[in-house]
């Protein structure tokens, strides 16, 4: 009777592991199609949001990391015949600045307050900034065209771009181009340095708010330099943790950097400059022909681009 017993629940076995055998398949088929699916499609883009601006250094120590990661934080710092894109640049001592503009969001407000040309230099920058707002926005009752248009600069720098790194980069580098364009046509004496954002903490990543992304939309931004008269900036490498992270110890939000590292970003701008003089002058006019008394038309200006809706960090006063 054991042995019926046995046979019939071997039997009963048989039958049950035959039957479910075609629905475990086609969970498993399931399962990998979705796999497939998910690792072929780009991650979603999310507003890009934040609450904290710069933030005054405190006499707390950042929390230890592990001794493999701290091996890695530790980059060599570059000297000044470093290169920063593929220009090599000199340094500068601060009266270079005199005449120079900053342009930019919550972390060009930060330099304002903290950077060595605080008290020297132009700024036309706010909390939100972005390429889609920055020619109608208004800073200290001036526009960007007011300034433009009655002051002379030497320098413009302009660092822009991270308020839409989860927005779409074809409308955003379309915009950027557009504002170097006008920047060249209105200041046509000017040494025009476009800046690579600043990458984030690791903490501070999010969906849309990625290193990733803010690679992508750099290496854009570094696309649209000649090293003639547009020139490239990436100071990442001076901050980086060695994964392509902002240093956790340089932020108190994870996106803007504290007082103490302003200052430090201030001065390596000082050291990567392109000297007064070294970069060809301002296009002219075709020369006439010996027998001709016309004048060569000018140069038209580009049409400016549309603004698109963004999300924006913010920044509030360490």
């Amino acid at each position: 009777m054991n042995r019926y017993k046995q046979f019939l629940f071997t039997v009963l076995l048989l039958i049950t592991c035959f039957c479910a055998s075609p629905f475990i398949f086609v969970k498993i088929w399931k399962n990998s199609a979705e796999e497939k699916k998910a690792a072929a499609t780009p991650p979603p883009m999310a507003a890009v949001e934040a609450n904290a601006g710069v933030q005054t250094p405190t006499a707390e120590a950042p929390a230890d990391k592990p001794a493999d990661q701290q091996e890695a934080t530790e980059v060599p710092k570059e000297d000044s015949a470093a290169k920063s894109g593929s220009y090599a640049y000199e340094k500068a001592d601060i009266s270079y600045f005199n005449d120079a503009l900053f342009i930019g969001d919550s972390r060009t407000v930060g330099l304002q307050e903290y950077g060595i040309m605080r008290d020297i230099s132009e700024f036309f920058c706010t909390s939100g900034m972005a390429t889609s707002t920055v020619e109608t926005s208004t800073v200290s009752g001036h526009t960007l065209n007011n300034l433009l248009t009655s002051v002379k600069y030497g320098k413009i720098y302009l660092m822009i771009g991270i308020n839409e790194v989860a927005n779409n980069f074809d409308t955003t580098i379309s915009n950027y181009r557009g504002i170097v364009d006008n920047l060249k046509a209105k200041q046509p004496e000017a040494i025009i340095y476009v800046m690579g954002n600043l990458h984030v903490a690791a903490s501070a990543e999010s969906n849309g708010i990625t290193n990733a992304n803010i690679d992508y939309l750099n290496g854009l931004i570094e696309g649209l330099a000649d090293n003639e008269r547009v020139f490239y900036l990436d100071v990442n490498p001076e901050f980086d943790d060695g994964y392509g992270a902002l240093k956790e110890s340089c932020s108190g939000d994870g996106i803007h950097p504290t007082a103490e590292y302003y200052k430090e970003w201030s001065q390596w701008i000082c050291d990567h400059t392109v000297p007064d003089g070294k970069t060809p002058p301002a296009a002219e006019p075709a020369a006439a022909a010996e027998d001709s008394t016309e004048p060569a038309q000018a140069e038209e200006t580009p049409e400016k681009k549309d603004d698109s809706s963004n999300e924006f960090f913010t920044h509030t006063e360490g």
